[in-house]
């Protein structure tokens, strides 16, 4: 009466479920990104760069729900609009970075314009990342199927004469004790992954100084001509 939710009987909410999430932290660190860009004073990369994807990513989501009926379909237009837009934005600027020595203007153009074109080839990163959180329904049915499987072994084992109550007992206890200590040990490491890989590279910069308290930072040193024995 307790279960929300049954992952073996209908997997694909839970799937639906897992990318959502997946899709809502990868938004969140793209909305870091974007706050941290517009803080330190360079609004265009914030507006060009995570801005851009921003609105490509939620049309192509939008317009993908609509399509897929999960979401009314008068929303299809609206998605395609967002998500033009963002293209659009990620096409004229994601080429800025360009040198531009030695390259005539027309030919500069050009280049850039096909370096914003290809940078959309990135969302194929995007959607492995958002992928990525089917793990989670990994999880899910590896814990459900391991419990279903450690109750029909003791209830098999229950049917033994003399014993099989002892050995039915014994059998749950000792599985499911088991079972959560793996999905314990699962559901940290593969969420910490997904923390560190799929979350962080939205935002995280690995720019700073070494860490090296006990170093030798001498600013003068003293040259002797004097040997020691």
């Amino acid at each position: 009466s307790i279960q929300l939710l049954n992952p073996m009987g209908d997997p694909m909410t839970l799937l639906m479920i897992s990318l959502a999430l997946g899709f809502i932290q990868i938004l969140y660190g793209l909305f870091i990104a974007f706050s941290e860009n517009w803080k330190a004073g360079d609004k265009f990369a914030a507006c060009a760069d995570q801005g851009g994807w921003i609105l490509f990513l939620c049309g192509l989501v939008l317009f993908g729900c609509a399509a897929g009926g999960y979401v009314s379909a008068s929303l299809a237009l609206p998605g395609k609009i967002v998500a033009a837009a963002g293209a659009v934005i990620l096409v004229a600027t994601q080429g800025r970075e360009k040198p531009s020595v030695k390259r005539p203007q027309k030919r500069l153009f050009f280049v850039k314009i096909f370096s914003g074109v290809m940078s959309l080839y990135n969302v194929t990163g995007y959607l492995g990342d958002v992928l990525s959180y089917s793990r989670l329904l990994a999880l899910g049915l590896g814990s459900a199927a391991v419990g279903m499987v450690i109750n029909l072994l003791a209830k098999l084992v229950a049917d033994v004469p003399y014993v099989g109550i002892v050995l039915a007992v014994l059998l749950f206890v000792v599985g499911h004790l088991f079972s959560i200590a793996v999905n314990l040990l699962g559901a940290f490491i593969h969420p910490l992954r997904l923390q560190y890989v799929e979350f962080f590279g939205k935002f995280y910069d690995a720019a700073g100084h070494d860490f090296a308290p006990l170093s030798n930072a001498a600013q003068y040193s003293q040259i002797s001509d004097k040997s020691t024995n």
